[in-house]
């Protein structure tokens, strides 16, 4: 050997690890039993001449298919040599170099990079170069399992429509929807000011205990006040239970009122059809602001209407504003027209109740071609009666 040539040999290396181990958990889910591999591979030139630089490169790589955590690679420099550079720069312990590193991704690779020097004065220098790597592992195993609670459902039911002063039957269905007894429910009712009931606003009604997929309902009769839409919300509860919520809503007039229509089923072409419409107040109270329209079909000329009736020729329209309807009381009011046109012959007749409340009925004849000698014509504005 060469009094100038310097040889060393790269030493072993050392590779350690930690790897967390993996466990089964009872369920669905089930752990893949992939841990993390890493390689190490230094690399450096086989020779170099006295005073040259050595460089020398750590390279780790992540082979396996899970991700490494908590990196630690270790680097103990031989006594004869001595650190220039080293990229990233390590902690340095005496003649131990260390690097913590944040971790290696499945495939990932780092490389460390030194260079060193031989000591001035060193007989006969080998670099006895030995890399060690410590690292954590995590496997994981996902096992969802579902953690059901007692649920209670409260369910209203009753008339979408009521009349003031007449009573109003709800029925109040509690459900337990679970597969375990609900204990201590209770229900409660706070009634809008448009509702009465006997016991007042503030209802409260101790259920008790409740099993498992059963019911539990419960009457409830009140009386509208006053017409309108109201809302009522009602709620129910019980221990270790989210409480649930019902909101009622119900259409209320201050009346309750019938409309018909009736006319002949048939005509012919240019005769007089006749159209009667009847209101009747069912309800307890009287019914105000009301007001009848009905639409005349375009194959039907208008001649006359009862009861002081208007004719808007614009819209083909009759209309009556009636001031009031007391309890029990009824009124029929008439159309009187010409047939001009053949085929069915549909009218629409709309009933309204003071701002809110509104009804409607059709009603239609079939025009035939003529069969006899037309009747005599004749057409005029609304008149007094017919």
């Amino acid at each position: 050997m060469s009094a100038r040539t310097w040889l060393y040999a790269l030493g072993m290396l050392f590779i350690g690890g930690v790897n967390l181990a993996t466990s089964d958990v009872a369920g669905e889910g089930q752990a893949t039993p992939t841990s993390p591999v890493i390689q190490i591979q230094q690399k450096a030139p086989k020779r170099v001449e006295q005073g040259q630089e050595i460089p020398l490169e750590i390279q780790l790589t992540n082979s396996g298919a899970l991700p490494v955590r908590g990196l630690t690679v270790t680097y103990g420099l031989s006594a004869d040599f001595d650190l220039l550079d080293c990229s990233p720069p390590p902690r340095r312990a005496k003649e131990t170099l260390s690097w913590t590193l944040a971790g290696l991704g499945p495939k990932e690779t780092t490389v460390l990079r030194l260079r060193l020097a031989v000591k001035p004065g060193a007989a006969q220098p080998v670099l006895q170069s030995t890399a060690t790597a410590s690292y954590q592992a995590c496997v994981s195993s996902k096992c969802p399992v579902e953690v059901k609670q007692p649920a209670l459902e409260l369910v209203v039911t009753g008339p979408e429509t009521g009349v003031v002063g007449e009573s109003l039957p709800l029925q109040l269905t509690i459900i337990n929807h679970s597969s375990t007894m609900i204990r201590r429910v209770s229900l409660a009712c706070l009634l809008p000011a448009g509702l009465h009931h006997s016991m007042g606003r503030e209802l409260e009604n101790e259920i008790g205990d409740l099993e498992a997929g059963k019911s539990h309902m419960i009457p409830l009769v009140v009386t509208p006040l006053a017409a309108g839409e109201i809302r009522s919300r009602m709620r129910v509860w019980a221990d270790a239970v989210q409480a649930a919520e019902c909101q009622v809503r119900m259409h209320v007039v201050e009346a309750r009122l019938e409309l018909t229509a009736s006319g002949p089923k048939q005509s012919h072409l240019q005769d007089f059809c006749t159209y009667e419409f009847t209101i009747r107040n069912h309800s307890r109270h009287k019914a105000h602001t009301v007001c009848l329209e009905v639409r005349l079909p375009q194959g039907l000329a208008f001649l006359e209407a009862s009861g002081h009736g208007l004719y808007d020729s614009t819209s083909h329209l009759v209309r009556w504003d009636m001031a009031s309807f007391a309890p029990a009381e009824s009124q029929t009011v008439a159309i009187k027209g010409r047939a001009k046109d053949t085929g069915t012959q549909q009218g629409k007749v709309i009933l309204k109740l003071g701002a809110g409340d509104q009804r409607e009925t059709t009603w239609s004849t079939e025009v035939l071609p003529q069969t006899g000698p037309p009747a005599p014509r004749g057409e005029g504005t609304a008149k007094g009666g017919i």
